[in-house]
């Protein structure tokens, strides 16, 4: 009977670890695929014009860096410098008929309720019927999580 209950016993243990390394995995992966909805609905709310969409990708005190290959950097703190951005691109102003940024492999640490992204991109650009790279280069993303749970930058 005793070697009985310690079998059982040890058994227990094994599913409360094996319980406990799916709770935290689950957690972890729910929170890793946050960050990436985060650079996906920023690339697509910006491709399609969703400037209030695209916003809301930002917390109250977000910032966007652009730092072109020539030219000087730009910053971009708080989200009615933001919201300038947004509605002032030559996207917005309909010079540029399309266009579509891609996130490419994004590395993702993620510390409690503070993540670092850093990815490649690419922006296709349409003009005339023509689709040309207009720009590639790298994100390199801080995002903070909400009392909402949603990951921002």
């Amino acid at each position: 009977m005793g070697f009985r209950l310690y079998r059982l016993g040890r058994l227990l243990v094994v599913l409360a670890a094996s319980l406990l390394a799916y709770v935290l995995m689950g957690a972890a992966l729910e929170d890793r695929w946050g960050v990436l909805e985060t650079l996906y609905r920023y690339a697509r709310s910006l491709d399609d014009r969703r400037a209030k969409e695209w916003l809301d990708c930002f917390t109250e005190d977000g910032v966007l860096e652009v730092r072109p290959s020539s030219g000087p950097r730009r910053r971009y703190a708080g989200r009615s410098a933001l919201a300038e951005f947004i509605t002032t691109r030559p996207l917005a102003s309909g010079v540029v008929q399309k266009q579509q940024q891609v996130v490419i492999e994004p590395l993702i640490s993620i510390k409690g309720r503070q993540a670092r992204a850093d990815s490649y991109f690419s922006r296709l650009t349409e003009r005339d019927g023509i689709i040309y790279t207009h720009a590639f280069g790298r994100y390199r993303d801080r995002l903070v999580k909400g009392t909402d749970n949603v990951w921002r930058l």
